[in-house]
């Protein structure tokens, strides 16, 4: 059938460019209105930023970074499953900001030398482990050591049992507390499931806590973090979810297609005693919407072609720009109470209360992160300026990348806490302007008006 040129209407696309967000009479300071947004149908931020999965971003010290400060970062797919699931491991078992690193001994070290590490480590205990299994065997403490005149002496002479000083790690921060209020004890041991020593837990550290910290952690006071995967991925799906991610992100180019579709069924059917959310990317469109969230996605992903930086459009001619794909796909979420994550943030500023203002409930930021201190990416100094390179996928694999832009180096943006706080605070001014309290009446209740192209 051909094409009648002559009758065919023309949908009109705006992009963050095109708009403007009308500001309204408001009852709020910054102070008072909230950033917190569901990301997904059971994850919640309190600073809803997203770390891209690319190979240049999403290491391990980026994700916990982010977890730390209130976002989440999903560790990327292009390494084997052995290592993706391990870094996961790695960022679940960081928990606490309450675990403190701690030196260990043998039994067969003098008391002597365990007296001089104590004292120049202001250590108040010291675990003793077997030498074979690494498993707890004893404690000492300074104490002990004052009482023993005989410096020559070895530890596994005057050790005591550790069975009332220490405690598995993984308990929810509620029990970390009760523990040391009922036993009104100065320290714990931290131990993971096969008493193997991880770090030491102070009362001042848990008890002066604060009860409501803005870092992202799951029920058991773990930090959060989602993992990447691909269409055809199983064997790497199951790595990640025994090793415990939050999050399972299927990427695709686009997830308005019958594979994908079949790869969010098949993961729903793999869920089993693992709780995780998943969330399906990228999609444009209201149809791919109800889709993907037919099949099963607890989140959706926007971005094709949404800016005129995209690859994808300037290499295919496909795309729908950012605020008409947003507000589409928004509408169509709402009917089933789907968040909508936009994809892709190439910088930050006004882009990101717009995106918030179409209807995400949530960023996914790419070469912003890049310059951050923490990002793996490699550095340049130019005219006493550091540079970071951010590399799109595209640079490591040929076919099936997503959309993260164009390579190019990216200046320093300092740490991820500074860069989070930075964001946070101008969405706060944005809600403050527009008279909304959550990022949920932003996306209800704002007005875009239209810039001209003049």
């Amino acid at each position: 059938m051909v094409k009648d040129t002559n009758t065919q209407s023309l949908q009109q696309g705006l992009g963050f460019k095109d708009v403007a967000i009308r500001p309204r009479a408001s009852n709020y300071r910054m102070s008072e209105v909230k950033t917190t947004a569901q990301i997904s149908k059971n994850i919640q931020l309190r600073r809803p930023i997203i770390g891209a999965p690319v190979p240049c971003i999403s290491n391990e010290a980026m994700a916990i970074a982010l977890a730390m400060s209130g976002g989440i970062g999903v560790v990327h797919r292009y390494q084997t499953p052995e290592a993706q699931a391990q870094t996961i491991k790695t960022i679940k078992d960081k928990v606490s900001s309450f675990i403190r690193p701690i030196q260990t001994i043998l039994p067969g070290t003098s008391v002597l030398e365990a007296k001089d590490i104590i004292e120049k480590n202001s250590l108040p205990v010291l675990p003793v482990i077997d030498a074979r299994s690494q498993f707890i065997k004893g404690i000492i403490q300074p104490q002990l050591i004052e009482q023993n005149a005989d410096q020559s002496a070895l530890v596994a002479d005057i050790m005591i049992s550790p069975a009332t000083s220490k405690i598995k790690n993984g308990m929810s921060e509620r029990h970390y507390r009760e523990v040391f209020e009922q036993q009104g004890v100065a320290f714990m041991i931290v131990v993971d499931k096969s008493d193997r020593v991880m770090g030491l837990m102070t009362a001042d550290d848990v008890l002066q806590a604060d009860t409501t910290p803005v870092s992202s952690k799951d029920k058991n006071g773990r930090l959060m973090v989602g993992a990447a995967i691909g269409v055809d991925d199983e064997q790497r799906a199951k790595s990640i979810i025994e090793a415990g991610a939050d999050a399972i992100f299927i990427e695709s180019l686009n997830a308005h297609n019958k594979n994908v579709l079949k790869a969010v069924t098949s993961l729903r059917r793999m869920s089993g005693d693992y709780k995780f959310d998943v969330i399906v990317g990228n999609i444009a469109t209201k149809d791919g919407a109800r889709a993907v969230i037919d099949a099963g996605a607890d989140a959706v992903v926007v971005g094709i072609g949404s800016c005129e930086q995209s690859t994808v459009l300037k290499g295919t001619g496909v795309g729908v720009p950012s605020i008409s794909a947003l507000m589409d796909v928004y509408a169509q979420c709402q009917l089933s109470q789907t968040p909508v994550i936009f994809g892709g943030v190439s910088h930050h500023g006004d882009v990101l209360s717009k995106a918030f203002a179409a209807g995400a409930s949530g960023v996914m930021l790419g070469q912003v992160l890049a310059g951050c201190a923490e990002s793996p990416a490699d550095v340049k100094i130019h005219n006493n300026i550091t540079y970071k390179l951010f590399q799109p996928v595209s640079r490591y694999y040929e076919s099936g990348h997503i959309d993260y832009g164009e390579s190019q180096y990216v200046q320093n943006e300092g740490s991820v806490k500074d860069l989070v706080e930075g964001v946070s605070h101008s969405i706060k001014r944005t809600l403050t302007l527009t008279g909304c309290l959550t990022l949920k009446d932003l996306a209800e209740q704002s007005e875009f008006i239209r810039i001209s192209a003049n």
